[in-house]
């Protein structure tokens, strides 16, 4: 899942306002005058937005091996941190630079896009531009996917201490809180550790940063932050994110404004169709039909089974001769039906029989 991380900082700080990133880098590539390199250095960082190539793809292309291709890239990536051609870049590798900074400096390179460019689409040119950047920048330093944390890049002086710390006191919040938390008050409770006090990974920014670095942890489309392996944080399938969505609402809800809430949250790429819900949620045990094509969730409250089932459960409860106005005020708090279908179901079952005063009561076994 793409994460989707509020980013509150003020993006004049960071941004390259209406700098064209993708014009720097082919501008920088130009001067290089060597086709070669400049064939190279498009196809491994897709410059031109013809996509990212291989090593060996390359090689073939050029009638080399994929070694020279490797050599050539990385003499061009030397060439291009020259003096005359860095100041060229310059304005982007200072844009990132304080994208790091603003984010305890420490970013995975998604993040870095978000904050620079403010876009989501990582296949566009400027995303090419920024990881070319970041190879090009002897600012910065790349530390790669290691056990539960993802690739990302850092400035001189990152305290990696401060991030393993993170990820070790985040884990313990979670597994008490055992639910996702709203992430301000995950981060409220992460800058109360003691071990925290009067260090500069407190910011916000900074400590939403080490989050997205961590593997473990995730963000849902509703901006709660939980362990991955929580439905409620990657829910999985079109049951787990219809219990999601109306969990959230809080109230039943019609399988087609279900369908809408899904595609409206943007889990993924894949489109929930009406139907397809429908199908789903009639089979899941959390969820219970209460009206025509209405589900709610059990745990609400609400019991399983068709109209009759829910007044002999009514009567049964009572103890007691009901009216039938008692009766309908029950049965529609569980159900979102018309009063005389409550009323029908009264009627023509050996189950339920009716006083001389006018009550119901369930037949005796």
């Amino acid at each position: 899942m793409n994460r989707k991380i509020n980013l509150d900082i003020r993006k004049e700080e960071v941004s390259l306002r209406e700098t064209d990133p993708s014009k720097l880098i082919v501008e920088a590539l130009q001067s290089l005058k060597d086709e070669r390199m400049q064939c190279v250095l498009d196809k491994r960082f897709n410059v031109l937005g013809n996509g990212v190539e291989t090593l060996e793809s390359i090689g073939k292309s050029l009638g080399v091996t994929r070694e020279r291709v490797r050599q050539i890239e990385k003499t061009a990536l030397e060439k291009l941190r020259e003096k005359e051609r860095f100041e060229v870049l310059r304005p982007l590798i200072n844009s990132i630079e304080k994208a790091l900074e603003v984010s305890g400096k420490m970013a995975t390179k998604e993040r870095l896009f978000r904050l620079v460019f403010g876009k989501e689409d990582s296949s566009s040119k400027h995303y090419a531009s920024l990881i070319l950047a970041l190879e090009v920048g002897p600012i910065f330093f790349k530390s790669k996917k290691k056990g539960n944390l993802d690739d990302h890049w850092f400035l001189k002086g990152a305290k990696k201490e401060n991030l393993k710390k993170i990820t070790q006191v985040t884990e313990n919040i979670f597994e008490e809180a055992r639910r996702p938390l709203k992430e301000e008050i995950l981060l409220s409770k992460i800058q109360k550790i003691s071990y925290f006090k009067g260090k500069d990974c407190l910011s916000k920014d900074a400590l939403v940063s080490y989050l997205d670095i961590c593997l473990k942890f995730d963000q849902n489309p509703f901006g709660e932050w939980g362990l991955i392996a929580w439905q409620e944080i990657r829910p999985r399938g079109i049951r787990g994110k219809a219990y999601l969505v109306v969990r959230r609402e809080g109230k039943p809800l019609h399988f087609k404004e279900i369908a809408k809430l899904i595609n409206r949250a943007g889990f993924d790429d894949k489109k929930a169709y009406f139907q397809t819900v429908h199908n789903e949620l009639i089979k899941d045990f959390r969820f219970v039909l209460v009206g025509r094509g209405t589900y709610a969730l059990k745990e609400w409250g609400f019991q399983p089974g068709f109209t009759k089932d829910i007044i002999i459960n009514v009567l049964k409860k009572a103890q007691k001769p009901l009216s039938k106005e008692e009766i309908l005020k029950r049965v529609l708090k569980q159900r979102l039906v018309q009063k005389n279908t409550i009323i029908l179901n009264l009627q023509g079952t050996k189950r339920i029989i009716e006083t001389s005063d006018s009550k119901y009561r369930l037949a005796r076994d």
